[in-house]
């Protein structure tokens, strides 16, 4: 199968254009003009197909997609990328007659968000609205917060203190994905003619009680989870922020960061039923296993 991947540049996107040339797909991936040399030649080595395309310039985009019958996404940003450039992705997609998209939508389950609590993914519900209609079928998958990030201490307890503050519930699931996992249902999914129209994975779901003992069985250290509020308390704090911030272009500022752990802690991004039953020969990485690895 012929699958074109845009943003293969990026970190995510990388690892998909390496899963699906593994599974025996042949590759095509885009990167600007303006691409560092040391990316090109990180794409070459993948033996993928390269061309030049900006989501900026629809007849660039028309011309890569030529010949393919599915388009993954793996792109980043704002509303000028996340809902501008990937609609003039579909576009060109439909007119190329390409069968099939993944559009850029890795993460909670934003179906289930309501409008205005989380622009990021606000944007990618906006995105998903121009496939009504559409000759293209969309497959979005959806795999919660990254799991990577509670080895590298973004999420979960202090490293230093050993303290894990939450919001709301703290038996409230929360679902996480290994990024190399994604990358492999990503792939699955692109080669899988019948794939739904919603996919749910996760790696690992774990409440953060849950979580605070993994992290005192690894760390072998006692762990304290801490309630900080209520997830309207966190909705207030994220607001104040909100309104102070300086910079709202930015794409993670924190506040946005704590809209993500808000709508975890609500439950409301929670992924169910999961999919993971559809690609069986996919094991992913836990929690437990992820930070027992050596560092």
């Amino acid at each position: 199968m012929n699958v074109l991947v845009v943003g293969a540049t990026g970190h995510l996107g990388l690892k998909i254009t390496r899963e699906l040339i593994a599974a025996g797909a042949q590759v095509r991936v885009t990167h600007r003009a303006s691409s560092k040399p040391e990316q090109i030649a990180q794409l070459r080595e993948t033996g993928a197909e390269l061309v030049i395309a900006d989501l900026a310039d629809s007849a660039s985009l028309v011309r890569a997609c030529s010949g393919v019958a599915v388009v993954v996404s793996a792109v980043q940003g704002m509303r000028d990328v996340i809902v501008d450039g990937q609609t003039r992705l579909l576009r060109a997609a439909e007119q190329a007659r390409v069968s099939r998209m993944i559009p850029s939508d890795y993460a909670l389950d934003f179906f289930k968000t309501p409008d205005g609590g989380n622009r990021n993914l606000d944007l990618r519900r906006e995105l998903n609205r121009a496939f009504d209609g559409s000759s293209v079928r969309p497959t979005s998958v959806l795999c919660g917060a990254f799991m990577d990030l509670l080895a590298l201490g973004a999420m979960g307890p202090d490293p230093k203190t050993h303290v894990y503050r939450v919001y709301g519930d703290p038996d409230q699931p929360y679902d996480f994905t290994l990024t190399d996992d994604v990358a492999k249902y990503i792939a699955a999914a692109a080669l899988d003619t019948q794939a739904p129209r919603m996919l749910r994975v996760a790696g690992d779901t774990k409440s953060p009680r849950e979580l605070a003992a993994v992290f005192e069985e690894i760390w072998k250290v006692p762990v304290t989870l801490e309630v900080a509020g209520s997830v309207a308390d966190l909705d207030a704090q994220i607001e104040r922020m909100r309104a102070a911030d300086e910079a709202p272009a930015n794409p993670f500022p924190l506040w946005q960061r704590m809209q993500y752990a808000r709508d975890m802690a609500s439950g409301r991004g929670l992924l169910t039923p999961l999919d993971n039953a559809r690609y069986s020969h996919i094991q992913p990485t836990t929690i437990r296993d992820l930070l027992a690895r050596p560092r």
